[in-house]
């Protein structure tokens, strides 16, 4: 039997090579599309044709990869068609992503081996039959209500793509190594992110065709199109990485690299929100855990508090961020007008919304006098919460917090089920997607992000594992010999 430490090592390990191979092909692709599309088209059909054979034999690392592609958003700027424009101060991007395309790929590799196998498993749990409420729901707005069927088309698309993700990710999740190699990806995808947000901080350099945002205010993006969103993955994986140390503890300075690095690029996000998001998290860990583990996630936030506080005072530029928190409701600035707006919207529409997709189409046309600048610099929803209530109205509401509440039923099922362990990882993931809602009532993309979807999958995942089954051991929450965990007390 191999022992738990080498057992750790070697999963780790593999991580590893699963994050190298994705950002290895991102640069490939970065240098490639500088050249020649066709060349580029030529490598990405190749690359696609490799991964889907590995996914094909080893499918044990689709999340996983899926999980690293994820934030790997610069793919968009590398095709010139399909391109959409999107915020006013960033530039138009294809809507050619890496996360789809992986997507894609494992859609497709598992129904062929089910088909070979002559069996389909489908997961069958409250929180999908309530997300597809949530899909059925955007399929009728859009049909009967929207006055922007495009914008709604796209969302609804969108939110059945995030369904498929999330079912995948939970019948993949069939084991705790494979739901460990998870969230190891994506801490170390996390880690090099944090590498090249604070190499473009020190250089200047946005990796971003025409985008200017690092020239213009400081604020990196690395491989993210949106620096707020980047602060909010950057959270999230330091809370995933807090939760992994306290069920596979590390040494003090491979740990203060995996916690310290990523917040190091929190802090260069200069994002207001995503700062925020760190303390909020640290506490919903503490208030779930007990005994020693309080005692070292005590230790583990008067650090980062202390280090950010130490960034604060003497880098200006953070000091001046962070004084704009003294403003109150005036640190959120055009939100405040988009968020007045969405409110109006809803009393006018209060039963069923104004239509899927037509917050801004609906604003611009008779609400343009409660627009910031009258409609002329941000338009659309920058409040999840509110863009729901406004375009979804009650109903939308009732049904978002059905999914939510089936989210949270899962998160304690396995808190009174489960081991130490499995506690820990519920609570990572839990942790996640608390944080993601949190951040989207300022920056939007809740639904939108899979991130949330990539996290509400492996939290039901857990659960089934957890889950007793009648005439059958609990091998599967076990392991076989060699994948045993020794669980803290």
């Amino acid at each position: 039997m191999e022992s738990q430490p080498s057992r750790s090592s070697a999963t780790w390990r593999r991580a590893l090579l699963i994050t190298g191979l994705m950002f290895l092909a991102t640069f490939a692709a970065f240098v490639v599309s500088r050249t020649n599309l066709w060349l580029l088209i030529v490598f990405t059909v190749g690359g696609a044709a490799l991964l889907f054979v590995l996914l094909l034999k080893e499918p044990q690392y689709t999340v996983p990869f899926i999980i690293a592609a994820i934030p790997l958003e610069i793919w968009k700027s590398f095709y010139p068609f399909l391109r959409v424009e999107t915020e006013v101060d960033h530039p138009a991007a294809s809507i050619v992503e890496l996360w789809r395309v992986v997507l894609l790929l494992a859609l497709v590799a598992v129904v062929l081996s089910s088909l070979f196998r002559g069996r389909l498993s489908i997961v069958r749990h409250r929180v999908v039959w309530r997300s597809g409420i949530l899909l059925l729901l955007f399929v009728l707005s859009s049909l009967f209500l929207s006055p922007s069927p495009s914008r709604a088309a796209i969302e609804t698309a969108r939110l059945a793509a995030h369904l498929a993700l999330f079912a995948l990710v939970a019948g993949m999740t069939t084991s705790l190594p494979r739901l460990e190699r998870a969230l190891q990806v994506f801490v170390l995808t996390a880690i090099g992110i944090s590498l090249l947000g604070i190499y473009q901080f020190f250089t200047g350099r946005s990796l971003w065709p025409g985008d200017v945002i690092i020239e213009a205010v400081g604020r990196v993006n690395a491989t993210v199109y949106d620096p707020n969103i980047l602060a909010r993955y950057l959270a999230v994986s330091i809370i995933a990485c807090v939760a992994l140390l306290e069920i596979r503890p590390m040494g003090i300075l491979p740990a203060a690299a995996l916690v310290g690095v990523p917040t190091v690029a929190l802090l260069l996000t200069q994002s207001r929100s995503g700062w925020v998001l760190l303390p909020i998290g640290t506490v919903i860990l503490w208030w779930w855990s007990t005994g020693r583990a309080r005692l070292h996630l005590g230790r583990i936030t008067v650090a980062l508090a202390v280090g950010m506080g130490i960034a604060f005072v003497y880098v200006p530029a953070f000091a001046a961020r962070f004084g704009t928190f003294s403003e109150g409701l005036g640190a959120l600035g055009a939100r405040v007008a988009l968020i007045n707006t969405g409110v109006q919207i809803f009393q006018d529409h209060m039963l069923v919304g104004a239509g899927l997709g037509s917050f801004q189409t609906v604003a611009l046309s008779e609400y343009a006098d409660l627009l910031p600048f009258g409609g002329t610099y941000a338009t659309l929803s920058h409040s999840a919460l509110v863009t729901v209530m406004a375009e979804l109205g009650i109903v939308g509401l009732v049904v978002t917090a059905l999914v939510f509440g089936s989210v949270f039923r899962s998160f304690s099922a396995v808190l009174h089920t489960g081991s130490s362990e499995t506690r820990w990882y519920a609570l990572g993931c839990f942790a996640g997607i608390v944080l993601v809602v949190i951040s989207a009532q300022a920056e939007g993309r809740m639904f939108e992000d899979p991130l949330l979807w990539v996290l509400m999958g492996l939290l039901v995942g857990l659960e089934r594992l957890c889950r007793p089954r009648p005439h059958r051991s609990n091998e599967r929450l076990a392991a076989p010999s060699h994948e045993t965990r020794s669980s803290r007390p």
